[in-house]
């Protein structure tokens, strides 16, 4: 694949990427004063039911597919580059075609004995529909994808998150026209019109470069495709069932350290329904940057290029260091006061601003995990991942009890900090490339507090002009201001550094 190629790829999809984070951003604090924290909690605690789902139906498969069409087409063979989408897709509809059935028929007791409300019934129903629909697209993007193309992929990303705000936006139209109440059930629907627009549009696309084809050897195909996809597969349930546990466990711990049922639903609905997602917004330049380095290191690796990969992992600490820390500072002196005037609820700005802190932590984990995938180290990703989830399963069972909230954000600190060290060290085993504590953590420390000093500064100096009258807007501009002042500091400190030496 030509570098041009990948980067505008990548650029494609992260532009998608931010846009619908922004429009999801927007759905949040709809969905919030819509149905309550509460409703959003029981939301949130449903979801991870449709990662497992998609883990075992579509997450291996999807890759394999991408794989084998971007094989199909590097040998020359056009004609049969569709095989792979076609095997894929019956696959993967078999396996979400059962998936969907055990949701729909056993949601009350899903509902009832593992998430301990029965208003949940109807919402894991309309989320097993879902469920084919959202297949049909993943193996269609995930064909486009293996062709190199990302602008399909990237439009059915738009309208899943298009026509899902909008279908909700119109429940809620109708319904409180008529004078009926909105449920968390509202959401819920709101996903299945938008997968099934997204499926609807793959499928309309793909059936317009369809032509007569017939599939080679399609018993061999498929016995290749799921050999690749089962292990894939198995690692995303495996983590998929934990992040349930997770959903299931922190409102029954809140419920021990003295919270009501209501109560209990309402903070995790506030935790993962606001405040995270806040906290998640910058990371699409580290999934982009993550899914730029996993090609850059594999294709490194198998040409024998040592050097490049020991440059590629100092740049992956450098760059996700940087988003980091700036992220982090961003968060803790503006964190409190955005996530409260978004949503409307103070304990979204506390939370905001406590985990903060994560986001070093968070990023370097994520695109140390990238690296180690692209050198084909899935099994040690694999074992680093659900050690540290489970050791944060085990603290949010000791310390939520006793700590509340305070619990929680312990949990997943101390989880996420042992995650970036044991990857950094398992990494470093492999090729010794030394953490520079000055250029990494020093040097962007310092640009932050200036630049954190003069966007102060700012908003002391205009806080009674006429654009504090509109707080979101004057906060966006001091948070911009900051942003400029970090970027042109590390640009000189980047600029001005000498390569390094990675070989000891």
């Amino acid at each position: 694949m030509k570098t041009n190629t990948i980067l505008k790829g990548t650029l494609i999809l992260t532009c998608a990427g931010i846009i619908t984070r922004l429009l999801g951003f927007y759905y949040r604090i709809f969905l919030t004063n819509t149905i309550g924290a509460e409703g959003l909690g029981l939301y949130q605690m449903v979801f991870p039911l449709n990662s497992i789902c998609l883990a075992i139906s579509s997450s291996g498969i999807s890759i394999a597919i991408s794989r084998y069409t971007a094989a199909h087409l590097a040998s020359g063979e056009k004609k049969h580059s569709k095989d792979s989408l076609i095997i894929g897709m019956l696959l993967s509809l078999i396996l979400a075609a059962a998936s969907a059935a055990v949701l729909f028929f056993t949601a009350p007791v899903i509902a009832v004995h593992i998430f301990n409300d029965a208003r949940c019934i109807s919402l894991i129903r309309i989320l097993s529909l879902s469920i084919p629909l959202a297949v049909i697209h993943n193996s269609i993007t995930s064909y486009y994808m293996g062709k190199s193309n990302a602008a399909v992929p990237a439009a059915a990303q738009l309208i899943e998150q298009i026509i899902r705000v909008g279908s909700v936006l119109l429940i809620f139209t109708i319904r409180e026209s008529k004078g009926l109440p909105v449920s968390a059930a509202t959401g819920m629907a709101g996903l299945l019109c938008g997968e099934a627009a997204s499926c609807l549009f793959s499928l309309t696309i793909c059936s317009l470069t369809a032509k007569d084809f017939r599939i080679k050897n399609p018993m061999n195909l498929a016995g290749k495709m799921l050999h690749m996809a089962v292990p894939l597969s198995l690692n995303r349930v495996i983590l998929s069932f934990i992040h349930s546990m997770e959903a299931v466990l922190i409102p029954a711990m809140l419920r021990q350290n003295g919270l009501s049922v209501s109560e209990s639903l309402s903070t995790y609905g506030i935790l993962s329904g606001m405040a995270f997602p806040l906290i998640m917004l910058p990371s699409t330049l580290i999934n982009s940057f993550s899914a730029m380095l996993l090609p850059a290191v594999s294709g490194a690796k198998s040409n024998r290029h040592t050097d490049l990969v020991k440059k590629t992992i100092y740049t992956a600490y450098e760059y996700s260091m940087l988003i980091g820390i700036f992220c982090l500072g961003a968060f803790l002196i503006w964190g409190n006061e955005a996530g409260t005037l978004l949503f409307g609820v103070a304990q979204v700005g506390i939370y905001v601003t406590a985990f903060a802190w994560i986001c070093p932590f968070l990023y370097i984990s994520t695109t140390l995990a990238s690296i180690l995938n692209g050198l084909g180290k899935t099994k040690q990703t694999l074992f680093l991942d659900v050690s540290c989830h489970l050791l944060k399963i085990l603290l949010i069972v000791l310390l939520i009890p006793k700590m509340g909230i305070t619990g929680f954000l312990i949990s997943f600190l101390v989880s996420e900090i042992l995650l970036a060290l044991l990857s950094a060290t398992f990494l470093n085993s492999l090729y010794s490339v030394t953490f520079d504590v000055f250029q990494f953590v020093i040097k962007p420390a310092l640009s932050l507090t200036i630049s954190a000093g003069v966007a102060l500064y700012f908003k002391h100096i205009f806080s009674e002009s006429a654009l504090a009258d509109i707080p979101i807007l004057f906060l966006l501009l001091c948070g911009c201001i900051m942003g400029v002042v970090y970027c042109f500091f590390m640009f000189i400190v980047l600029k001005s550094r000498v390569s390094p030496t990675t070989s000891k």
